[in-house]
């Protein structure tokens, strides 16, 4: 692939002994001296993950999913680019999140169902009694 301003060729990353290229205007990746559409790459990207999940252990899979995670991370890639990140199954607890301090501050206490008068209110309350005590 000859490096034009259009094109990024990564010399550092050699598949096959040759240099990993893109040519941004034709939208073709060039590994192994061979030619990629982008989407041709993704499904061949694809299944290669599928050999990997089909012949590791389910906990050697676990971890190498567990270590993409960590590697998307540590190179900041941006949220949408961290394919192998479980997605956040619910937002934080604003609750949570203005009172963590005084939450960990506590020394016992538990949650229980809030008296009746509160429940329009609350839910439930944190109790003084320590933990398995009624």
């Amino acid at each position: 692939m000859p490096l034009d301003p259009k094109s990024v060729r990564l010399n550092d990353v050699l598949v096959g002994g040759q240099p990993v290229g893109y040519d941004i205007p034709a939208g073709i990746l060039s590994i192994a001296g061979e030619e990629f559409t982008v989407d041709r790459w993704l499904e061949t990207r694809r299944r290669i993950d599928m050999i990997l999940k089909r012949t590791l252990s389910p906990e050697d899979w676990k971890a190498l999913r567990e270590k993409l995670a960590w590697l998307g991370k540590r190179d900041r890639l941006p949220q949408e680019l961290r394919d192998y990140e479980q997605p956040a199954s619910h937002a934080a607890s604003s609750f949570l999140t203005r009172n963590l301090d005084i939450i960990n501050s506590l020394d016992g206490g538990r949650l229980k169902k809030a008296p009746w008068w509160l429940r329009r209110f609350f839910p439930l309350v944190v109790a003084k009694e320590g933990h398995g005590n009624h």
